[in-house]
C-alpha cells in the first residue's frame, strides 16, 4: 500500500461532447424509452415574480445558465448499444411569452405534462405569463435527468445573479465550472471497481432480502403491468405546523438524531399500523453527491435507496428512533449503488412488476433554498403535479418558509385512491403529534386518527341498544314466558320421526331439573348430559337450566378420552344420559353417576317434590359451558353466562322472525356451540326444533327431506358452508321446491358463489352469521345480497354487542385496514374453566366501555371495515402464511379459486418449510374434461404475487369435514392421490422471424448469465420471456441495439416491453423493418510522445525537496502487494516489467534546464527494473530489510528511473510484490493503473492470451495547468492571520533538519459514534475529511492555548481533460484553516471549516508554492512549510491486483515508514466503520503520547455526536471542575485513602516529600502546562493545583506564579515564542517578529 492513503480523487474536467450516462440518469433514460411522451420525470417549477418580468434580461440569463451547466444542453441517444449524452454548444434558450392574463390551472397542467423528446431537444423550457392580476409567472420546465433537488439552488442563484447583470446592461455571464456533469458520469463509470460493487451488491441484497414482499396498504388493487413512466398518479397535500416541526426536531437533538430520523420512524409507525408486517421496506433518495467538487453542479445525482424497517410496536417510540438511526445511516454507505443494480440483484424486472423494492418512498426535502437576498424578484418556485406517480405511493415532506412542513403524498390511482392518501395523511400527523410529545410511549398505544372527546375510532363497531329480553334476566325466566303461552299438545321438538310435545317437554324438564336439585346441582354447578340427538337431549339441557346449574353438552362421537376430561374438570357428581350414554359411560369406569332421562320423565322424581320452587339464575351466572374444539392441546370450556345466551337466542329469533308457525332445522353436533343457541332459539320463540339426528346429519340426501313437504323446516340455523355445499351438491336438478325462508350459515367463511346458489336455487334469504363461543357463539350478522360480486360480510354487531377491529397488540387501526377481531359486550363470556392465565390472555380489559371492568375477547380473527360499515372475514390470524416475504390468507386464495368454473368447492392449505401452499378442489360435474393446473393457477396471477401460487392443485371427489362441518384439514393432507395434470410445456415450433429473435435473446440472457447456465436458443419457445429468465432493462437496450446494428430494424423500447418474449421480439423486428437508426462513435484523442518536457508546478517542488538528502524518502510513494497462493513468479516479474515499461512517466528522468531556468523531464530513458528474489528461509526480519530497501532507497532522478519493482519469492504460497516509485511521477490513482494493468498482464502470460491495453496517454500531451487567476489573492485572504505552525505535545524538541521517520497507531471508533457522525456529517454537508478535521483541530485546541490552525490535505488535481488515464503526479497540497478562537459550537466549527475547504476546493488549482511563500516566507529546514498538521480521508481503500481466483492479495504497511508532516490523520471507512489514522515522527513523539491524542480523538467524536450545540471547548470552569476530579484521583491512588477534600493541604492530608514527588508524576500527564515540585509546593491543594493546571492561578485564590522559562530540553515549546514566531503579519504591520 502507499505511503498514505490517497483521497478519493475528484472528477476531472474532460472537455467531452459525447460522454457514457451517470447509473441515475440510465435510470431515467430507460423509462423514458420504455415510455415515450411520459411526464413521470417531468419537473414543473412555477414562479411567481414580485415585479413585471423583463423578459429580455430573462432570456439572457437563461442562456448564461446554460452555458455554465452542459446538462442543460445535453441530448441522450444510443451508440454502440449503449446510451450516451451529446452536449451541444450554448445556444439561447426560447422563452414563450403570454401577454395580458395569468395562466389558468388547465394551461398549467397542459405545460407540465408535456412530454420531453430526450434524443432531439434540451431538457429544459420556458414561459413566460406577463400582465396577471397577480403579477407575472414563470413556468420553468426541467427533466429529471438534468435535475434534482439538490440543483435548484444551484440553478436558481445562478439565474438570479446572470438575471441581475443582464438588468444591469452587461453580458450575462458565469463563471466556469470546474467539472461538468458529464465528467462526474465519466468519473462514476471509472471510480468504482466493477469485484468490489458487485460484492457490495450481494451484500445489501442479502441485508434487504428477508424485508422483501409486495407492501400494499390496505385492500389495495392489485399492481397494473404497465411500464414505469406509465402509472397514472395523483396527490394529496397536508401541512404538518411549525410548532410541530419544532418539537420534531427538539426530540431529534435530543436522541441524538436527525429531524429525518424523527419523521420517518413515524411513516414507519404508520406504515406498519397499515400493513400489520413487522419487516418490511421502504425507500428513500439519498443526495448521492459524493465529492466536493460535484456541490454546485446542476444534475440528477439522487439515487434510490431501499431501507429495512423493523418497527415493533411494543417499542416505544423513542427506542425506535434509536434503531431508524442505524438503518438511516446505512443511507450514507448505501447512496452509491446503483438502484437498478441493486434491482437485478434481488430479482430483476420480475421484482419490479411485483413491487417489493421500493412500493412506498419517503423523502424528507432538506436540500438548500436558493439565495434570494434581501429583496428578491420572485418567490420561491412551486413543484407542479405531472399526473403520473413514480411508486405506488410516496410521502415527500419539504421545508416551508414559516418552518412548518409541506407533504405531499403522491399515488398511483390504479392501486391507491385520494381517501387512502388523506388518511394516510391524517395517520402519520396525529401519530407526529402524539409521538413528540410522548416519545416514551408505545407504538401501539399511539394514535392514528383525530378524533373529538368521546369519539369512537374507526375500527370500532357498536349493535343497536336494545332490550331483547324484556326484562328477563336469565334463559330460564325466558322459558318460563314462552311455557305459559304455547299450546301444551303441539310438537316442541321432532327427531327421526318421533314428536316431543310442549307439555311433555314441560313436564320432563321441571322433574328433571327437581332431581338434580334434590342431588345438589344448583347455581354455580355443572351437569354435563350425554345423550343421542332428540327430546331426551332437549328435556336435559332446559332440565339442567331450571336446576339452576348450567348444563355441560356432550355429542356421542366425542372422544371417550375427552368425555374423561370433561368430567374430571367439571367435578360433576352426576350426568344427564339416556341408554346409549350410560353405556358409553359405563365403559370409560367414570365415578360420576347417570341419571337416566328416560327414568326421571317415567317415574319421577319424589325426593324432587320439595324443590319444586323455581330458580331464577342471575344473568352474571354460568348457563352452559361448552368445550372448544381442542385440535391442539387439551379443550377449554367456556363459561357462557345467561345474558349472553339469551340475547343471542332472542335476537336470531328476532332476525327472522321466528314464531310458532315455524320449524328450525338443527343440523350441527350437540357439542358444537351453535347447537345450545338453536335449540334455545327455537324454544324462546315457541318454534318447532326439527333435529337431523346423527345419521341425517352426515348425509346431504337425508337433510334434503327434511326441508321439503308439509313437515319441512322453514329456518335453516347455522349450517356449516361445508354441509350447505354438500346438500346443493346432492340435489337433484328438478327437485320440488322448499320450505326454507331462511338459511344461516356460520363456521366457516361463507364462498361468495355459494351463497348465491343457496339464495336462488332454494328462493331463501341468507344470513351469514359470526361469532366464537366465548362471545356467545353469534356476536356479527350479515344479510347476504346474491347479486354482490364481493364475498359475503360477516356483517354488523348484534344488538348488545361491540366489535372492535384491532392491532396483534391492541392498537388503532386506519378504518379499512385489517386487523383481529375483538368482540365486547353483553355476550362476552366468563372465561375458561380452571384457566386463570389462559382467560386473561383471551379476555382482556375493554378499553372502549363505559362499564367498570368490563372485559372484551381477543377472537384471533383478521377482518376488514368496508366502506359500507359492515365486516369482512378475512381468516385466521395464526393461518398468516409468509411465503418468500408475502404474507397471505389460504382463504383470500381458496375464494379465488372457487371463482373457476371448473371448481364446485376448495381449500387451500400450507405445509411445509419453507412453506408451501397445497390446494384441493373438488370439480364440477360440468366440466368436459379435468383442467390442468395452469387452467387453476394461473388465473391467480391477476390478483396473487407468483411466489404465493399453490405449488400443486389436487382433485378430491369430496371435501372431508370435520364431526362440526368443517373442512378436515388433517384428512385431506392425506389426499393427495390425484394432482391435477400440468400443461404441455414443449417449445412449440417456432417460425423463421421467431428463430431470429429466439438466437438474439438467447445470445444475451448467456452474457445476463455471466457464465452460469442459460438457455439455448433451440430451448426458447414463442412464450419464452426475456425478464423471467434472466434479463434486465439495459440488456434490453443493448440487445435492441445489437438487433438494429444487425438488421438496420429500430425497435422502440416500449413495443418490446409490451410483450418481452420471443414472439413478441419478433413482432417487433418483423413490424420495424422499414425504419432504422445509425449512429457511429466519435474521434478518440491521442497522446504525443517527445521531448524534453516542462515539469508541472508540484514536481518542480518535489524535485527541489529531492536536493535535499533528509528529505530525499518523504516523497517516496511505495506499495507493498502480498499474495497467498500459486503465483507464477517469473510471469508477475514479466507481467510487472511490461506495465512500468509502457507508461512514459515511469521512464522519466529530471534535470535542471538553466537556459528555462525550470526544470524539465525527458521520457526516452530505459524502463524501470523489476527484480526476481527467491527468499526462501529468509526471516522476517530480513525479508523487511528487502522490501524496505526497495521502497525506501532515494532516486537518483537525473540518471535512473523513477520507480523500481521486485517480486520476492517466499515459499510456495507466499509472494510479495514491492514497489518503489517517487511521488514526482506517481500518485494514488495512477497506483490503481498500475495494479489494475499489472493484474491484466499476469492474466494474459498466465493464459497465453494476448495482452491487449490501449496506448497509455502521455502526461506531456495533456493540456497546461490553467491559471489561477485570483485562487492565490482569494486564499491568502482567506489564511489571513493564521498561525503556520501548531503547539503540538512534542516529547522531544525539534532538530535544525526535519526528521521524515515515522510510525502510525489506529483507533476504530465504536459503531454508534461512527453512524452519528455520518448522520451529523450527512445534515450539515460536510464530508469524513471536514469531520475528522474538526476533530483533529478540537483535540489540539483542547491541548493547548492555541485556537487557529492550519491542516494541509491533498487535492487529487485531475482536473485535466484526459488525465484519467496517466500515470502521473498531479495531487496539488491545499490548505484548510480551522479557526476556534471565538469559542465556537461543533455547529458553528463544522460550517467555518466546509466554508474553508469549499474555498480551497474552488481554487485547487493554486500551486501550494504560492501559499507558502505568501504565508511563510521565513521558512526552515526544521518543519514543513506552513504547517506540520496533514488530514486526509477516504471512504474505501484500494483494491490490491486480483492474479487469479485461487490466489488472495492484500496491501501491506511498508516497514520502516517515512512522512512529510510531523502528523498526519487518515480517517478511513465506509459503512459503518471509521478508522482514524495518526502518522507521526518518531523523532518527536513517543508512540504512548499519540495514542493519547487518539483517545481525545475518540473523545471529541462522542461529544460531537452527543451535542452539536455544545461548545467544541471546555469553559474555563468546566476545565478546572474536570481537572479537579483527576488530581483528586491521583491524591487519593497516591495517599492511599477513598477521598479527599478539595481545600485540604496535601502535607496534611497524610503526604510527605517522596510522595508529592510520586504525585508530580501523576499529574504531569494531565495538562501540557510544564510543572515540577516546586509548583506542587506553592500550590499544595486540590483546587490550586487544578487551577494551577487549567491555567487559571488566579481562581485559585492564591499568589500568581510566573512560570519559569524552559530550557531546549523541556518537553514543549514556550507557546509564547512559538505563536509570535508562527503568525503571519496581518496587513498594516511592521512584520516583526521575535528571533
Amino acid at each position: 500500500m502507499a505511503q498514505h492513503s490517497q483521497p478519493q480523487p475528484a472528477p476531472n474536467r474532460r472537455f467531452a461532447t459525447v460522454a457514457p450516462l451517470s447509473s441515475a440518469q440510465e435510470r431515467l433514460w430507460y423509462i423514458d424509452a420504455a415510455s415515450p411522451g411520459t411526464a413521470a420525470y417531468n419537473v414543473p417549477l412555477l414562479t411567481r415574480w414580485n415585479e413585471p418580468v423583463e423578459v429580455t434580461a430573462l432570456t439572457k440569463a437563461l442562456e448564461a445558465v446554460v452555458a455554465r451547466h452542459e446538462v442543460l444542453r445535453t441530448t441522450y441517444a444510443l451508440r454502440d448499444g449503449r446510451p450516451v449524452q451529446y452536449i451541444g454548444a450554448p445556444t439561447p434558450v426560447p422563452v414563450e411569452v403570454i401577454s395580458g392574463r395569468a395562466p389558468g390551472t388547465g394551461e398549467l397542467e397542459q405545460r407540465a405534462r408535456a412530454p420531453f423528446d430526450l434524443s432531439a431537444a434540451p431538457p429544459l423550457r420556458c414561459t413566460v405569463w406577463q400582465g396577471g392580476e397577480a403579477g407575472d409567472s414563470m413556468l420553468l420546465t426541467l427533466h429529471h435527468i438534468a435535475v434534482d433537488g439538490w440543483s435548484l439552488a444551484s440553478l436558481y442563484e445562478d439565474l438570479a445573479v446572470a438575471y441581475e447583470q443582464a438588468l444591469a446592461g452587461g453580458v450575462a455571464a458565469l463563471p466556469e465550472l470546474p467539472v461538468q456533469y458529464a465528467d462526474f458520469a465519466a468519473w462514476e463509470r471509472t471510480s468504482q471497481d466493477a469485484e468490489a460493487l458487485a460484492k457490495r451488491l450481494d451484500a445489501r441484497a442479502a441485508q434487504l432480502l428477508p424485508a422483501l414482499g409486495e407492501l400494499a396498504l390496505g385492500s389495495c388493487p392489485p399492481r397494473r403491468s404497465v411500464p414505469e413512466g406509465d402509472r397514472r398518479g395523483a396527490q394529496y397535500v397536508f401541512r404538518l405546523p411549525a410548532e410541530l416541526v419544532r418539537e420534531a426536531e427538539e426530540l431529534a437533538a435530543r436522541g441524538r438524531a436527525t429531524p429525518f430520523a424523527v419523521l420517518f420512524t413515524a411513516f414507519q409507525a404508520v406504515v406498519q399500523r397499515w400493513t400489520q408486517r413487522q419487516e418490511f421496506l421502504l425507500s428513500t433518495v439519498a443526495a448521492n453527491r459524493p465529492h466536493a467538487a460535484v456541490e454546485e453542479l446542476v444534475g440528477f445525482f439522487v439515487n434510490t435507496v431501499p431501507l429495512v424497517c423493523r418497527p415493533d410496536p411494543q417499542w416505544t417510540f423513542e427506542r425506535l428512533c434509536t434503531e431508524v438511526r442505524g438503518e438511516v445511516f446505512r443511507i450514507l454507505g448505501h447512496q452509491r449503488l446503483p438502484f437498478d443494480r441493486l434491482l437485478a440483484r434481488m430479482g430483476g424486472e420480475g421484482l419490479r412488476a411485483s413491487g417489493g423494492l421500493a412500493d412506498i418512498g419517503f423523502i424528507l426535502q432538506n436540500a438548500p433554498a436558493p439565495r434570494t437576498g434581501g429583496d428578491p424578484r420572485w418567490r420561491p418556485p412551486v413543484l407542479l403535479p405531472t399526473g403520473t406517480a413514480k411508486q405506488d405511493l410516496s410521502l415527500v415532506l419539504e421545508y416551508g418558509a414559516e418552518g412548518g412542513l409541506t407533504g405531499t403524498i403522491e399515488y398511483d390511482v390504479d392501486r391507491y385512491d385520494g381517501e387512502t392518501a388523506r388518511a394516510l395523511a391524517e395517520n402519520f400527523s396525529v401519530l407526529l403529534e402524539a409521538a413528540v410529545r410522548d416519545p416514551g410511549a408505545r407504538l401501539c398505544e399511539l394514535p392514528v386518527t383525530r378524533r373529538t372527546p368521546g369519539e369512537l375510532p374507526p375500527g370500532v363497531l357498536l349493535g343497536e341498544e336494545r332490550d331483547l329480553a324484556s326484562g328477563s334476566r336469565s334463559v330460564v325466566e325466558a322459558l318460563e314466558t314462552r311455557m305459559a303461552v304455547v299450546d301444551p299438545d303441539s310438537p316442541a321438538v321432532t327427531c327421526a320421526g318421533t314428536d316431543l310435545m310442549w307439555g311433555e317437554l314441560e313436564a320432563w324438564s321441571q322433574a328433571v331439573a327437581r332431581h338434580l336439585r334434590a342431588h345438589g346441582a344448583g347455581r354455580g354447578s355443572f351437569v354435563p348430559v350425554l345423550c343421542s340427538r332428540g327430546g331426551a337431549l332437549v328435556a336435559g339441557w332446559l332440565g339442567a337450566l331450571r336446576s339452576g346449574a348450567a348444563f355441560v353438552p356432550l355429542a356421542m362421537d366425542t372422544p371417550p378420552a375427552r368425555i374423561e376430561f370433561i368430567l374430571e374438570e367439571t367435578g360433576a357428581s352426576l350426568a344427564l344420559v339416556d341408554e346409549a350414554g350410560a353405556e358409553l359411560l359405563r365403559g370409560l369406569g367414570s365415578a360420576v353417576k347417570p341419571v337416566r332421562l328416560d327414568e326421571v320423565r317415567d317415574h319421577g322424581d319424589s325426593a324432587g317434590r320439595d324443590f319444586a320452587e323455581p330458580v331464577h339464575p342471575d344473568g352474571a351466572d354460568p348457563a352452559v359451558l361448552i368445550y372448544t374444539s381442542g385440535t391442539t392441546g387439551r379443550p377449554k370450556g367456556v363459561l357462557v353466562p345467561h345474558r349472553g345466551l339469551l340475547n343471542t337466542a332472542l335476537w336470531w329469533a328476532d332476525d327472522c322472525g321466528l314464531g310458532s308457525g315455524d320449524r328450525l332445522l338443527l343440523t350441527a353436533g350437540t357439542a358444537f356451540d351453535p347447537a345450545t343457541f338453536n335449540v334455545l332459539e327455537a324454544l324462546l320463540a315457541g318454534a318447532r326444533l326439527i333435529v337431523a339426528d346423527d345419521v341425517e346429519r352426515r348425509d346431504p340426501r337425508a337433510l334434503l327431506a327434511l326441508i321439503r313437504g308439509p313437515e319441512g323446516a322453514t329456518v335453516a340455523g347455522s349450517v356449516t358452508p361445508s354441509l350447505l355445499h354438500a346438500m346443493l351438491e346432492a340435489e337433484a336438478p328438478d327437485s320440488e321446491p322448499t320450505t326454507l325462508r331462511v338459511v344461516y350459515s356460520g363456521g366457516e367463511a361463507l364462498p361468495r358463489r355459494l351463497a348465491a346458489d343457496c339464495a336462488r336455487r332454494w328462493n331463501v334469504r341468507v344470513r351469514n352469521v359470526y361469532g366464537p363461543t366465548e362471545a356467545s357463539c353469534n356476536s356479527t350478522y350479515a344479510h347476504v345480497d346474491p347479486d354482490d360480486e364481493g364475498a359475503p360480510p360477516i356483517g354488523v354487531p348484534l344488538p348488545g354487542t361491540r366489535a372492535y377491529v384491532l392491532g396483534p397488540h391492541g392498537e388503532e387501526l386506519p378504518a379499512g385496514i385489517p386487523g383481529e377481531l375483538h368482540v365486547a359486550g353483553i355476550g362476552v363470556a366468563l372465561g375458561y374453566l380452571g384457566r386463570p392465565e389462559r382467560t386473561a390472555t383471551a379476555f382482556l380489559p375493554d378499553p372502549y366501555a363505559t362499564e367498570p371492568g368490563a372485559l372484551m375477547y381477543r377472537t384471533g380473527d383478521r377482518v376488514r371495515l368496508r366502506p359500507d360499515g359492515q365486516l369482512q372475514y378475512l381468516g385466521r390470524a395464526d393461518d398468516q402464511v409468509k411465503i418468500l416475504g408475502n404474507r397471505i390468507e389460504p382463504g383470500e386464495i381458496r375464494r379465488l379459486i372457487e371463482e373457476n368454473p371448473a371448481v364446485a368447492a376448495a381449500a387451500v392449505h400450507a405445509t411445509g418449510t419453507p412453506a408451501q401452499l397445497f390446494a384441493y378442489v373438488e370439480l364440477t360435474d360440468t366440466a368436459a374434461a379435468p383442467p390442468a393446473r395452469e387452467d387453476v393457477v394461473l388465473p391467480l396471477r391477476r390478483w396473487l404475487p407468483s411466489a404465493v401460487l399453490p405449488s400443486e392443485v389436487y382433485v378430491v371427489d369430496a371435501l372431508p369435514r370435520t364431526a362440526n362441518d368443517k373442512v378436515d384439514f388433517a384428512a385431506l393432507a392425506e389426499l393427495r392421490d390425484r394432482p391435477l395434470r400440468h400443461a404441455e410445456t414443449r417449445p412449440a415450433e417456432l417460425t423463421p422471424q421467431q428463430r431470429r429473435a429466439a438466437r438474439l435473446m438467447a445470445r444475451f440472457l448467456a452474457e445476463a448469465a455471466n457464465g452460469g447456465a442459460a438457455p439455448a436458443a433451440d430451448d426458447l419457445g414463442p412464450d419464452a420471456d426475456f425478464f423471467t429468465l434472466g434479463g434486465h432493462s439495459l440488456l434490453a437496450v443493448r440487445m435492441l441495439a445489437a438487433a438494429e446494428e444487425e438488421w438496420g430494424t429500430a425497435v422502440p423500447l416500449r413495443s418490446f416491453l409490451a410483450d418481452p418474449n420471443v414472439a413478441g421480439l419478433a413482432r417487433c423486428l418483423t413490424a420495424q423493418s422499414d425504419g432504422g437508426r445509425t449512429s457511429s462513435a466519435g474521434p478518440r484523442a491521442a497522446g504525443d510522445e517527445g521531448g524534453p518536457y516542462p515539469a508541472t508546478a508540484v514536481q518542480q517542488r518535489l524535485w527541489l525537496i529531492d536536493r535535499l538528502p533528509a528529505l530525499r524518502t518523504a516523497y517516496l510513494a511505495p506499495s507493498v502487494v502480498e499474495f497467498t497462493g500459486p503465483v507464477d513468479r517469473a510471469a508477475l516479474r514479466e507481467a510487472f516489467a511490461t506495465v512500468l515499461g509502457r507508461h512514459p512517466g515511469l521512464r522519466s528522468r529530471f534535470a535542471f534546464d538553466t537556459e528555462q531556468r525550470r526544470v524539465c523531464y525527458r521520457t526516452d530513458g530505459t524502463a524501470p527494473g523489476v527484480g526476481l528474489v527467491d527468499a526462501t528461509g529468509w526471516s522476517d526480519e530480513q525479508v523487511d530489510a528487502r522490501v524496505a530497501e526497495v521502497c525506501w532507497s532515494p532516486f537518483d532522478l537525473a540518471t535512473e528511473a523513477p520507480a523500481r519493482g521486485e517480486v520476492i519469492a517466499i515459499g510456495e504460497q507466499r509472494t510479495i510484490l514491492a514497489y518503489g516509485v517517487h511521488h514526482i511521477v506517481s500518485d494514488g490513482w495512477s497506483l490503481e493503473i498500475v495494479m489494475d494493468e499489472l493484474a491484466i498482464a499476469y492474466r494474459a502470460l498466465a493464459t497465453g492470451a494476448p495482452l491487449v491495453l490501449p496506448e497509455p496517454p502521455h502526461p506531456a500531451a495533456l493540456p497546461p495547468a490553467a491559471d489561477p487567476g485570483e485562487g492565490p489573492d482569494v486564499l491568502l485572504t482567506a489564511l489571513d492571520g493564521a498561525p503556520t505552525d501548531a503547539e503540538l505535545p512534542h516529547d522531544r524538541p525539534r532538530g535544525a533538519i526535519q526528521d521524515v521517520a515515522a510510525d502510525s497507531r489506529e483507533l476504530l471508533l465504536p459503531a454508534d459514534v461512527t453512524a452519528r457522525i455520518r448522520e451529523v456529517a450527512g445534515e450539515l454537508r460536510c464530508t469524513t475529511f471536514m469531520t475528522a478535521t474538526a476533530l483533529f483541530a478540537a483535540v489540539l485546541a483542547r491541548r493547548s492555548g492555541q485556537r487557529d490552525f492550519l491542516f494541509a490535505f491533498p487535492w487529487a488535481g485531475r482536473d485535466v481533460p484526459g488525465s484519467a488515464d496517466v500515470v502521473g503526479m498531479f495531487v496539488n497540497t491545499l490548505l484548510l484553516r480551522a479557526d476556534l478562537t471565538d469559542g465556537p459550537t461543533w455547529r458553528e466549527l463544522l460550517a467555518r471549516i466546509r466554508e474553508s475547504a469549499v474555498t480551497a476546493f474552488r481554487h485547487a488549482d493554486t500551486p501550494f508554492e504560492l501559499l507558502a511563500a505568501g504565508l511563510h516566507p521565513g521558512r526552515d529546514l526544521s518543519r514543513p512549510a506552513v504547517t506540520p498538521l496533514y488530514v486526509n480521508a477516504v471512504d474505501d481503500m484500494p483494491l490490491p491486483p486480483r492474479l487469479a481466483d485461487s490466489t488472495e492479495s492484500r496491501y501491506l504497511r511498508p516497514p520502516a515508514l517515512k512522512l512529510k508532516y510531523e502528523l498526519e490523520l487518515n480517517a478511513t471507512g465506509g459503512g459503518d466503520r471509521l478508522e482514524l489514522s495518526l502518522t507521526y515522527a518518531t523523532a518527536l513523539f513517543d508512540a504512548s503520547t499519540v495514542d493519547g491524542l487518539l483517545n481525545r480523538l475518540a473523545d471529541a467524536a462522542r461529544d460531537l455526536t452527543t451535542d452539536l450545540e455544545a461548545p467544541v471547548l471546555p469553559t474555563a470552569q468546566a476545565q478546572t471542575q474536570d481537572l479537579a476530579s483527576q488530581v483528586a484521583a491521583a491524591w487519593c491512588e497516591v495517599l492511599d485513602v477513598p477521598e479527599v477534600a478539595q481545600d485540604v493541604n496535601f502535607f496534611e492530608a497524610g503526604g510527605d516529600s517522596l510522595l508529592l514527588i510520586v504525585l508530580l508524576d501523576r499529574l504531569s500527564g494531565l495538562s501540557d502546562t510544564d510543572i515540577d515540585a516546586a509548583d506542587l509546593f506553592q500550590h499544595s491543594t486540590v483546587r490550586a493545583q487544578a487551577a494551577f493546571l487549567a491555567g487559571r492561578d488566579g481562581d485559585a485564590e492564591e499568589p500568581v506564579r510566573e512560570t519559569p522559562h524552559k530550557t531546549a530540553t523541556s518537553r514543549t515549546t514556550g507557546r509564547g515564542h512559538l505563536l509570535a514566531g508562527a503568525r503571519r503579519p496581518s496587513a498594516g504591520t511592521d512584520g516583526e517578529r521575535d528571533a
